[in-house]
């Protein structure tokens, strides 16, 4: 989604935990904001991954742009 075509959002969901992450970035600048990103957590061995998040950050980079923030609500 462009939104007054300054901004690129883009819902990501997450089929593991049902959640949904964002990216929001300025197209003028190509700095984003990565929002709710999903750190995989496995409860049988207790140990944490973070391809989920990964993922977004790969997303990030094929539009070209710079990931400088990360919010966790």
């Amino acid at each position: 989604m462009i939104i007054g075509e300054k901004l690129h959002v883009e819902a990501l969901f997450d089929t593991h935990t049902w959640t949904i992450s964002y990216l929001v970035m300025d197209l003028h600048s190509k700095q984003c904001a990565l929002i709710d990103s999903v750190l995989d957590y496995d409860p049988k061995s207790g140990r944490t991954r973070t391809e989920s998040a990964d993922r977004m950050i790969e997303r990030a980079q094929s539009l070209g742009a710079s990931v400088q923030w990360i919010f966790e609500t």
